[in-house]
């Protein structure tokens, strides 16, 4: 039962704050009695508590101006840190066919995470420059970097198959 509570708790997380299927467009709130600020924060929450459960290996928060991050960096550091987790604010989120480019560019996220997961997702990271730099960054291998963005997510194979075929 209480897994289950869990997992309805990720599938409606998941569903708001996915990358790129925000329920704001253009930085507006769908809602126009949603405060921003705290929907965000809210968001940060969800995920802390579903990193901290062990259901997520990393979350994203809603990418976001500097100016929003600035304004709600302690309180999220705050909300992570009571939770159980790390955060790590992530000027420029890795670029992969996962999701489309227009979710964070000019944008930045809040990597939520525990243990070493941080540091595979900067391995990552570099491994794509290497590769880009290297001029080796072809079909395959942005599959490859987008399949293992998407393990570092615990995405299931069908949902990065999914986000694969869409962008």
């Amino acid at each position: 039962m209480k897994f289950n509570r869990h997992l309805a708790a990720l599938l409606i997380a998941t569903s708001l704050l996915v990358p790129g299927k925000a329920l704001f467009a253009a930085g507006e709130p769908a809602i126009k009695d949603i405060e921003l600020r705290s929907y965000h924060l809210g968001g940060i929450a969800s995920w802390a508590e579903i990193v901290s459960i062990g259901i997520k290996r990393m979350a994203l928060s809603s990418a976001m101006s500097a100016q929003q991050m600035d304004e709600l960096l302690e309180a999220a550091q705050d909300i992570t840190t009571s939770a159980g987790v790390s955060s790590y604010r992530e000027n420029t989120f890795i670029t992969t066919d996962l999701f489309p480019l227009s979710a964070t560019q000019d944008k930045q996220v809040l990597i939520i995470y525990s243990g070493s997961t941080l540091d595979e997702y900067l391995a990552l990271k570099k491994r794509k420059e290497k590769l880009l730099g290297a001029g080796k960054y072809d079909a395959a291998a942005r599959k490859e970097i987008a399949w293992a963005l998407g393990e570092l997510l615990s995405y299931p194979a069908t949902k990065i198959n999914q986000l694969l075929s869409r962008n």
